[in-house]
C-alpha cells in the first residue's frame, strides 16, 4: 500500500473515531455510605453491546431494532435497577405507557444507559473505594434540552397517585408544593442524594439548556430525543463492527 495510501486511511479512521461517543460511566464500582445504593464507575471507555430483550425491556428507547443486541453505557446489573426503580412510579399510579412514564424513563436511561453518554455527561466529583481499580462517580452534571425537560414535567404535573388522589409532584419536587414546582425544581429532586431528601445514590446535576456548556474543561451538547438519539442512532453500528 503507497504511502499516500495509508495517509488517507489514517485520516478517515481518525475522523471516524472522532464522531464517536463513549462512556463516561459504566458498571459498579462503590457504594453510598447513606443510602447503601451502588455507585457507577467513573470510567472511560466504549460502550458495550446488550441483548435487547434486557435493554428494552428497562430502556425501550435506546433499542432501534428488536432481537439484535443494542450498545449501553450500562451492564446488566445496572439496567435491572432501572427498571426496579422506575417501578416505584407504577405503584405510585403511573401507567407504564403513559408519556409521563415513558418520558422520565427516557430522561433516566440516557444519563445511565445512553451509547453516547459522554455527548450530553460529564463526571464532576469521584472517589475511589478500597482496592478498586476504578473509582466510583460520587457527581455527574447532565445537560438537557429546555424543551424536552419541559415537556417531561408537563407530562408528569397533572398525574394523580394513588395515594388519596394527590399529585405526583407533591412527591417530586423535594421542599416545594406541586403549585410550586417547575421542571427544573423536578429534576434537582430526582438528582439529590439522601442527605438533600432525594433518592439518588449520586448526585445528578441537572442544566437545563438550549446551548452547549463547558465542564471540566470538556464540551457538553444538551440531551434532546430527535437529534441524540435517533438522528445518532445509525452510527451505533460502529462500535459492533470493531
Amino acid at each position: 500500500m503507497s504511502v499516500s495510501r495509508l495517509f488517507t486511511v489514517a485520516v478517515c479512521a481518525t475522523l471516524v473515531s472522532s464522531t464517536l461517543s463513549h462512556c463516561v460511566t459504566y458498571g459498579y464500582c462503590g457504594t453510598d455510605d447513606m443510602s447503601g445504593k451502588r455507585l457507577p464507575c467513573a470510567i472511560k471507555r466504549v460502550p458495550a453491546a446488550m441483548e435487547s430483550e434486557l435493554l428494552e425491556s428497562s430502556c425501550p428507547a435506546l433499542v432501534s431494532t428488536k432481537g439484535r443486541p443494542a450498545l449501553a453505557c450500562c451492564d446488566r446489573e445496572q439496567a435491572y435497577t432501572i427498571k426496579s426503580q422506575l417501578k416505584k412510579l407504577i405503584y405510585l399510579g403511573v401507567r407504564s405507557d403513559s408519556e409521563c412514564f415513558l418520558s422520565f424513563q427516557n430522561v433516566v436511561c440516557q444519563a445511565v444507559c445512553s451509547p453516547y453518554q459522554s455527548h450530553f455527561v460529564a463526571v464532576f466529583a469521584n472517589r475511589t473505594e478500597g482496592n478498586s481499580p476504578n473509582p466510583s462517580a460520587t457527581a455527574i452534571v447532565y445537560a438537557v434540552e429546555t424543551t424536552f425537560a419541559e415537556q417531561v414535567y408537563n407530562a408528569c404535573k397533572d398525574v394523580r397517585t394513588y395515594v388519596l388522589g394527590r399529585k405526583l409532584m407533591k412527591y417530586m419536587c423535594g421542599n416545594y408544593r406541586a403549585s410550586e414546582c417547575s421542571a427544573q425544581r423536578f429534576l434537582d429532586f430526582v438528582g439529590a442524594v439522601h442527605s438533600e431528601g432525594g433518592h439518588s445514590p449520586f448526585k445528578i446535576y441537572y442544566v437545563l439548556t438550549d446551548v452547549p456548556i463547558s465542564v471540566n474543561g470538556r464540551r457538553l451538547k444538551p440531551f434532546k430525543p430527535d437529534h441524540d438519539l435517533f438522528a445518532q442512532k445509525p452510527n451505533a453500528g460502529a462500535y459492533l463492527q470493531q
